[in-house]
């Protein structure tokens, strides 16, 4: 909930009261400091005002486990011992809802001035590492209009573009592309034809004018395409362009190292499964 916690500063561990109370009782300032914070957050949740009735010094003592704790707290002022049962001093200034609106508020104001301090392009949630950091800044800048003009204009992009306008010519509506899977059957496809656009635009207008029956009941999806992608090619070999070239060999290593890495990662899985001495895991 909220409300459950209590407002400590750094130093309280080691505050001179801290110290005293340890010398007091023949512990250690890590122990003193833990029954100090036991005892305080079940004040708080029992009092308001600091001020708790019917409850004594040998009642305290029990509770945290130490035979005159209530009495080393009296003599540093943190505990007032009364007939009627206990008061806490200030209680106000560290406990209770007030007290904590109080350090909220104070937190909320300390971290708006320190992100308005900082260049938009270098914040970054709490726990990140300068390599994220610097990823997530380039991501930023990378996401610029002409970023994203740039990816457009790749024959990757322009393929993906021709077959759902052609698509959308046909049922009137857009196709539900997928970005992984549809995205990797064009780059594949557009592999296979040497990279020429001119090319892919006859295949998809051949596929989608096509009667065959799957691709009916299909719609005419990416992944169908695809798997009859020879249906529509023509029996010679298909002469990449001279301005793809560059373009059509980094699709090709980029799918050859995808179906290097799915390899290696099957293999581990097997290995790890199997074991080193034949013997399933």
């Amino acid at each position: 909930m909220a409300g459950d916690w209590l407002k400590v500063e750094k130093d309280t561990p080691v505050k001179p009261e801290v110290v005293a109370i340890a010398g007091a009782l023949g512990i250690s300032t890590d122990e003193a400091f833990a029954k100090c914070f036991r005892f305080w957050a079940w004040a708080d949740s029992h009092t308001l005002d600091g001020t708790i009735r019917n409850v004594t010094a040998t009642w305290v003592d029990s509770f945290v486990g130490a035979a005159g704790f209530a009495t080393a707290l009296e003599k540093v002022s943190w505990l007032r011992l009364r007939s009627d049962g206990i008061e806490l001093p200030n209680f106000g200034k560290h406990c209770g809802a007030p007290a904590k609106a109080r350090a909220a508020d104070a937190l909320r104001k300390r971290t708006s001035r320190a992100s308005r301090a900082r260049p938009e392009n270098v914040r970054s949630q709490t726990g990140q590492n300068p390599d994220q950091r610097r990823e997530e800044i380039e991501e930023s800048k990378d996401s610029s209009p002409a970023k994203e003009r740039r990816r457009s204009e790749t024959p990757h992009h322009r393929a993906i573009a021709i077959f759902c306008e052609a698509w959308q010519a046909k049922y009137g509506t857009k196709y539900p592309f997928a970005h992984g899977k549809d995205g990797e059957a064009v780059r594949w496809m557009l592999c296979e034809i040497g990279g020429d656009l001119d090319r892919w635009k006859e295949v998809v207008l051949a596929y989608l004018s096509g009667g065959d029956k799957f691709a009916v009941e299909d719609r005419h999806g990416l992944a169908l395409l695809r798997s009859q992608l020879r249906k529509y090619l023509p029996v010679q070999k298909v002469t990449p362009k001279a301005g793809a070239a560059s373009e059509l060999a980094r699709e090709r290593e980029r799918v050859r190292q995808e179906k290097e890495s799915a390899s290696r990662k099957t293999l581990k899985e097997l290995r790890v499964e199997v074991g080193d001495d034949g013997e399933r895991l």
